[in-house]
């Protein structure tokens, strides 16, 4: 739990608006099965207020992130390849913390889907590699809140830390320069070589939890498959909407024909897409759908 009630306030706004959002998109798909226009515009409304508000609420957090990280400073374990940074060990086929909290949080953290004795050796691998000691103070501070969340029963708090964990820890150990020991020799050949078979436009954009990794076509023809009667214009908002609620930053040009946005909430790394191309991945996808 952040002992900051600015931090604290903010989050808990992002969580009510991701909650709000959720609502809104379901109903949106029930008005327009249900061809009612005026439930479908006020739904609408809806979501535009509820991503307008996570937007607003995420640059907060991040405002006071920035803040704390320019005075404060950061602190690092003299620590080794081998050394156990947080105290466990393998009992009946299965890890044990030698701290009991220790042990219920990562009992938690893999019921949300987060392996938390396999990034604790990453971890304590990242820590011998120098050059690695600013994502390693930022891995090692973030677990640290998500632990205090859990021990103050600040259950969204906590799911919210262990989601932006996970997607650093994803982007950490793909092909990212951060950590050399996830990179190095055949793996590195082999990431290399994938990424260069990958047809353009074809960039995998990743999520949180509960978001399978997909391609930038693939969530388009997802989101127009949950929302047969929406015409490319009102998917394109949605777009947007989807985009946002990963944390991928869309940014919408002045006159509405393309959206900026990156791959994950760690690289700056930016990706567009037109509404000209939006549009006809749309009609292709649904064409195709027709036709079988």
């Amino acid at each position: 739990m952040t002992n900051d009630p600015r931090k604290a306030a903010a989050l808990a706004e992002m969580a009510t608006a991701n909650s709000d959002y959720e609502t809104a998109t379901d109903d949106m798909a029930a008005a327009a099965r249900d061809m009612d226009a005026t439930a479908h515009e006020a739904a609408k409304a809806r979501v535009d207020a509820a991503v307008f508000a996570y937007k607003a609420a995420a640059a907060r957090v991040d405002a006071l992130a920035a803040d704390v990280a320019a005075h404060k400073p950061t602190t690092r374990p003299n620590v080794t390849p081998t050394t156990e940074i947080f105290a466990r060990q393998i009992e009946g086929g299965a890890w044990v913390y030698a701290d009991r909290q220790e042990h219920a949080f990562s009992v938690v953290a893999m019921f949300k889907g987060f392996d938390l004795p396999a990034f604790d050796t990453f971890l304590e691998e990242l820590a011998a590699d120098p050059k690695a000691q600013p994502a390693f103070d930022s891995l090692c501070a973030q677990r640290a809140d998500a632990l205090a969340a859990y021990r103050a029963r600040e259950m969204g708090e906590c799911r919210a830390w262990l989601n932006s964990l996970q997607n650093a820890w994803q982007a950490l150990r793909r092909d990212e320069v951060l950590h050399p020991l996830a990179i190095q020799g055949k793996k590195f050949g082999d990431a290399q070589s994938a990424k260069a078979r990958r047809p353009r436009g074809q960039a995998v954009v990743e999520g949180g939890f509960g978001h399978k990794p997909e391609t930038i076509t693939q969530m388009i023809e997802r989101l127009a498959a949950r929302n047969a009667d929406h015409t490319a214009k009102d998917l394109w908002s949605l777009f947007f909407a989807e985009l946002d609620g990963l944390g991928l930053d869309p940014d919408e040009a002045a006159d509405a024909q393309s959206i900026k946005y990156r791959l994950n909430e760690v690289t700056d790394k930016e990706k567009s897409m037109t509404f000209g191309r939006f549009a006809n991945i749309v009609s292709g996808f649904r064409k195709a759908r027709k036709s079988r």
